[in-house]
């Protein structure tokens, strides 16, 4: 979900009142801390670059298990440290050098699981970064992997995402809700240890919600709705249900895939069973 900083109030009835509190505490900036995980961007899906106004935010995510493999999100980060010369007025003449610029060296990822999930997930991943955040500046980590291929294959081998009927396994449309909760770990160019506030970010990890059914899509086949896969003569790119924009990040938060997309990028054939339409007993 994609907010606008004063529609947070709009949240109240999607999560726990005790979640929505860590949440919102977890985004703001905390002084006592040498940097601070501000809140995490969302994409412009026509343009697949990141949107850097700073009224718009996500305060959960989505990632389809049958399109991707992987979750990213866009992390802004802010350094709290000031830069000494620049508050004390000093001129370049006086040779003082500001180190309070910090090298981001990694970041530490827990995981819980707000619903029910019969297999274990990793509880702690640490992930290395680069780069280099200015005194009393920002920048956006973009395409941050909070949830790794193997994190998600964990989840998608729970029995909670696949049924055994009459012998044949097949999956289930469902999803489980994990909260991530993030930590930076960086130094100062001085060598001071840096880190950054804990952020909360819940991600709701499914499997198939991410596909959509167009009736120009659908045929008839033995009394049931089907989506045949694409022929070749319907690949005009003027064809705006073909063209697809942003690849890296369809099946994910708001990107939705047509059922006919959904069979180019399922992750297996297993999944590729969820680019069909629900059978109706």
């Amino acid at each position: 979900m994609i907010l606008q900083s004063n529609s947070v109030q709009h949240i109240a009835g999607l999560w726990p009142a005790l979640l929505i509190v860590s949440m919102l505490l977890a985004g703001c900036q905390d002084r006592e801390v040498a940097m601070s995980i501000v809140s995490v961007k969302p994409y412009d899906k026509a343009t697949c670059e990141v949107l850097t106004d700073d009224e718009l935010f996500q305060v959960n995510g989505v990632v389809d298990l049958a399109m991707r493999q992987n979750y990213t999100a866009n992390l802004k980060i802010e350094n709290n440290l000031i830069n000494v010369p620049e508050a004390k007025g000093l001129a370049e003449s006086d040779a003082r050098l500001s180190v309070n610029a910090i090298a981001l060296r990694s970041a530490v990822i827990e995981y819980s699981t707000l619903d029910q999930l019969s297999t274990g997930i990793p509880t702690k991943r640490v992930q290395p970064l680069s780069g280099t955040i200015s005194e009393n500046s920002s920048l956006t980590l973009g395409d941050f992997e909070l949830f790794s291929p193997d994190v998600l294959q964990q989840i998608r081998n729970a029995e909670e995402f696949f049924t055994n009927d009459n012998g044949e396994v097949k999956p289930t449309r469902t999803s489980v809700t994990i909260l991530a909760r993030i930590r930076l770990k960086g130094q100062t160019i001085d060598g001071r240890e840096a880190e950054s506030n804990e952020f909360l970010y819940p991600v709701e990890v499914c499997n198939g919600c991410r596909v959509t059914y167009p009736p120009e899509m659908l045929v008839q086949r033995g009394g049931h709705l089907a989506c045949p896969p694409r022929m070749l003569m319907d690949t005009d790119t003027n064809n705006s249900s073909v063209t697809t924009v942003c690849e890296s990040i369809l099946g994910t938060d708001g990107s939705f895939v047509d059922c006919q997309t959904c069979q180019g990028l399922a992750v297996n054939s297993f999944a590729r069973q969820l680019c069909q339409p629900p059978r109706i007993p």
